[in-house]
């Protein structure tokens, strides 16, 4: 007996968190909302309580993202979110991520234990400093992924009810002697393979998201340096100068020493020829501000460069240039977004919209709440009526 309890308690000290990375995982916690201003604080117990009824009702029907406090003294942040459907909210829920956040500590453990080269003290760091970046995935990411599972759910027990039902049916007529051909609705698998689609889509967007960024510094960084390397090929036509002193003045102090060479073998036979070389060298040198690198299939030239420190992209000029026509894209959407949200802080008419929209689901669902109330009314004044009726 008393092994057995010794063996418990040594399962049970396995177990155990330790203060430390308790600690750890809340300053995680705390450090990925300093870097998230948009989640801003619940506005739940106490606080919602304290709404008129319209208050209520409109918070309601607001899809949320926020954080709150989930002990009293305010030390251990949590996550609150709140889904809405088209006339009524769906779910509300309260995240407690610290088994997440514990989860990337040992994690981020398992990866930086293989540093030998690393001091305790920067171990740490990078421990630190890789669950906080896992930590900000979680949030950055668990509204929609969730989203997507909600989305399914109502349509995926619809689909096991009609497979629950065909079931019932066969099951009723072998009863009855009848013989039936088993058949398998392909509906619920379909939606499934369709769900496992959408997940992976949805991490496959996420996992480009660092790289279209790259895309959009690619077409942000272009055209300055076009005109810098256009200039540094005039200067360059002048024997009197010594050009190469200009070429690192101020912002363009990266212009890279191998881009300097080539651009003294630039073909000047037509203007054309002469501005497509250096518009090659100057997509070459925003690819590599914008750390746009091949990652596969790298040469020998451009790995014996990376080794020297020089980060060559190693993409021909007509796939870089596809990239550029793809950050301009980006960009494009970008400004459109932010003249958008401008237009959105500034007209009136939109608000009045918004509010009418919200307006129009508030009152849909006061009409639903007040059906259920007066059924639920009508039926405990029947049951009451029914009592009475037994007893007399």
């Amino acid at each position: 007996m008393e092994e057995k309890n010794t063996d418990e308690s040594a399962n049970l000290e396995e177990t155990q968190i330790s203060l430390e990375d308790g600690f750890l995982a809340v300053e995680a916690i705390r450090k990925a909302l300093e870097f998230r201003p948009y989640i801003k604080e619940a506005i739940v117990g106490d606080k919602f309580l304290s709404l008129s009824r319209e208050e209520k009702l409109n918070e309601v029907l607001t899809p949320r993202t926020s954080f709150f406090f989930a002990d009293e003294e305010r030390k251990v942040p949590s996550l609150f979110f709140r889904f809405v459907g088209e006339v009524s909210p769906i779910i509300e829920a309260f995240f407690y991520p610290i088994e997440a956040v514990l989860s990337f500590l040992d994690e981020a453990r398992n990866l930086v234990k293989n540093f030998p080269d690393k001091t305790e003290k920067e171990k740490e760091e990078l421990v630190f400093n890789h669950t906080l970046d896992m930590t900000l995935l979680l949030f950055d990411n668990f509204y929609r992924r969730a989203e997507i599972t909600m989305g399914y759910v109502t349509t995926e027990v619809i689909g096991q009810w009609h497979r629950n039902k065909q079931q019932e049916w066969i099951h009723t007529e072998s009863e009855r002697g009848n013989k039936l051909a088993q058949k398998r609705d392909p509906f619920l698998d379909n939606l499934l393979d369709s769900y496992r689609k959408d997940i992976g889509n949805f991490w496959k967007y996420e996992g480009q998201i660092r790289n279209n960024w790259r895309k959009l510094s690619l077409a942000e960084e272009y055209e300055a340096l076009y005109k810098h390397w256009s200039w540094l090929l005039r200067m360059s036509n002048d024997g009197s100068i010594d050009w190469r002193d200009y070429a690192k003045a101020g912002k363009f102090k990266d212009t890279p020493d191998d881009l300097l060479n080539k651009l003294l073998d630039v073909d000047r036979s037509t203007d054309e020829t002469t501005s497509n070389k250096v518009s090659e060298i100057a997509i070459e040198h925003a690819a590599r501000r914008a750390g746009l690198i091949k990652k596969t299939g790298v040469s020998g030239y451009a790995q014996n460069k990376r080794k020297e420190g020089i980060k060559v992209s190693d993409y021909s000029s007509q796939q870089l240039f596809t990239f550029l026509k793809e950050g301009r894209e980006l960009k494009q959407k970008v400004e459109e977004n932010e003249k958008w949200l401008a237009q959105v802080e500034t007209e009136s008419s939109f608000e009045q919209i918004s509010q009418s929209a919200l307006e129009k689901k508030r009152k849909l669902l006061e009409q639903k709440i007040k059906f259920i109330q007066e059924k639920t009314e009508n039926q405990l004044e029947q049951k009451a009526n029914s009592a009475q009726t037994e007893n007399s």
